[in-house]
């Protein structure tokens, strides 16, 4: 799962610079921007959903130790959570401009903007959450999440 939100992110933020650099027709892109960040917030927000109410507090009864860490990654979603809607809006705004043919290009460098902060933030986010996640599956079979 994480992996592949590392690639549709990747893929947001090669597109955008390609459509900036007028290397995308901009109906091209849009169809594009509006199938892969759909799918991308999407699949961000069931998956941290999932996280918070189901897997977080079954890891936390497993080992209470790391309960710091899960209650850290569920702050990061909360702080994810606005920076996702941010990008929603500011994709939407790109797609609106590109629709109406109307200049598109100050909305798309803000968007890349936004794609650019938010990369930072989910690689961080995924990288802490790998590292406590994964030790905790791995010392608890008996749990069937491995």
């Amino acid at each position: 799962m994480h992996l592949g939100f590392r690639r549709m992110q990747a893929t947001l933020l090669t597109e955008t610079r390609g459509f900036l650099d007028r290397d995308r027709e901009p109906r091209a892109y849009a169809r594009g921007l509006s199938r892969v960040a759909g799918q991308f917030l999407d699949h961000l927000h069931g998956h941290h959903n999932i996280e918070d109410h189901h897997y977080f507090p079954l890891l936390t009864g497993l080992d209470a130790r790391i309960g710091w860490g899960f209650e850290l990654l569920e702050s990061d979603h909360q702080a994810m959570d606005g920076a996702l809607h941010a990008m929603a809006e500011a994709t939407n705004a790109v797609l609106a401009a590109i629709h109406h043919d109307r200049p598109s290009d100050t909305a798309a460098a803000a968007l890349l903007v936004r794609f650019q902060d938010f990369d930072r933030l989910l690689d961080r986010h995924l990288t802490d959450e790998e590292e406590l996640v994964v030790p905790v599956i791995l010392d608890h079979p008996e749990a069937g999440l491995g």
